[in-house]
């Protein structure tokens, strides 16, 4: 496994980890005095690893990810349903705009999209291999996202962020979008290119 699979899932068990901030319901949240601090720490830190994954998927050469092992898509599931519930918690300690300044959900599927379909062009993938469909189906994923997003009621009229009710990363559509178990390798076990 190759240094930087390797820092992805470090990063994607980091986000684990700390996402067991995201399981304190809005009720335990008190009053400013005894507001405890350790829980806002554990979000930004989960905040962080987030971004360390993505910012590692995001520095490799797009022809990579067609190389990528099961362990590597599930570390960047993982992160991406991190970024999704990061991006939609509600806690007066957390603020929701440097959750989007640091690493906001929508570019990071605009910007998977964009690799994923570089890459099939470059890879010269036909239709129906699993990039070009998984490109697809992250375009149409974002345009959703941007559709629900482009009239929203401000959050003191609704009592929640921009992302409220954004079903997007549920483990159904996530296997459908990044279904690379499909790829067939050749005869030595690689996948053609």
């Amino acid at each position: 496994m190759p240094i930087d699979a390797l820092l992805i899932f470090y990063y994607a068990t980091q986000v684990a980890l700390y996402q067991t901030a995201l399981s304190r319901p809005a009720s335990d949240i008190s009053t400013l005095e005894k507001q405890d601090f350790k829980h806002v720490q554990l979000l930004y830190s989960c905040l962080q690893a987030t971004k360390s994954v993505f910012d590692l998927i995001f520095s490799l050469d797009r022809k990579y990810y067609f190389y990528f092992s099961l362990i590597t898509w599930s570390s960047l599931r993982f992160a991406l349903i991190g970024l999704q519930q990061l991006s939609v918690f509600e806690d007066p300690e957390w603020d929701l705009n440097y959750v989007r300044d640091t690493l906001d959900f929508l570019w990071v599927l605009d910007e998977l999209y964009a690799r994923f379909e570089k890459a099939a062009a470059e890879l010269n993938f036909d239709e129906e291999h699993v990039f070009p469909r998984t490109a697809k189906k992250m375009r149409l994923a974002r345009a959703y996202c941007q559709e629900r997003m482009a009239a929203p009621m401000s959050r003191t009229e609704r009592g929640n962020s921009d992302y409220e009710d954004l079903p997007l990363l549920d483990d159904l559509w996530f296997q459908d979008v990044f279904g690379m178990l499909e790829c067939q390798p050749n005869a030595t076990g690689i996948p053609d290119m």
